[in-house]
């Protein structure tokens, strides 16, 4: 599910991301870690408001998003080999949010 509108005024995304926000903090425990993933970044990649986001987590929290992050790239990457699923692009970017979320504890580190 991808909330992308790059058309549109910087005033409607703003709307469009905050609505991400209520979605993800009003049912946030309904999604797999891939979809919220999904819902942060958009096709866009990662958003700074994001960034922020996770620099405030504290590095317990960011062990537990990343054991996440592996269990479903892992995850994935099975289903990409059984052939239930055949979207990279998922994986691609799951890798990505791992580098970030690993940069970040090695910064805290």
């Amino acid at each position: 599910m991808y909330y992308s509108c790059p058309e549109k005024s910087v005033a409607v995304r703003k709307n469009i991301y905050n609505q991400r926000l209520t979605d993800i903090k009003t049912s946030g425990a309904g999604y797999s870690v891939l979809q919220l993933i999904t819902l942060f970044l958009g096709k866009n990649g990662m958003k700074k408001d994001r960034k922020q986001e996770l620099e405030k987590k504290t590095p317990e929290q960011l062990h537990d998003m990343v054991r996440d992050t592996r269990n479903s790239l892992a995850q994935l990457r099975f289903d990409l080999r059984a052939g239930k699923t055949a979207n990279v692009k998922d994986i691609r970017m799951l890798r990505r949010e791992l580098a970030v979320l690993l940069t970040l504890l090695h910064q805290h580190g």
